[in-house]
């Protein structure tokens, strides 16, 4: 018996909702292949509501308490066992300046 694997996949990338690219699909292939009921979380950058972080450590030297998403985005990694992070890298260079 070995211990129970818990996945976090975490998507960096900016694009619109409901628009996947080549990162998303080949994580979302990598997910099928895991065993029946393993436990998988999806974070989607973009999709969450986090305030602009202001370093405050040689101000105030405090913080107050994270609430919502800004909570859950570094909780998230320390309860899952592995962690696939995953960013687009734009392959369009004609757009480019």
């Amino acid at each position: 018996m070995g211990f129970d694997r818990k996945y976090l996949f975490f998507l960096a990338s900016t694009r619109e909702p409901g628009t996947s690219g080549n990162s998303e699909w080949l994580a979302r292939k990598t997910a099928q292949a895991l065993r029946p009921n393993t436990p998988q979380t999806w974070m989607h950058l973009a999709r969450m509501q986090l305030p602009p972080f202001v370093d405050q450590h040689l101000t105030t030297g405090t913080y107050t308490t994270p609430q919502g998403d800004s909570h859950q985005l570094p909780q998230a990694p320390m309860q899952a066992t592995d962690l696939m992070l995953l960013a687009h890298c734009a392959s369009d260079h004609k757009n480019w300046p």
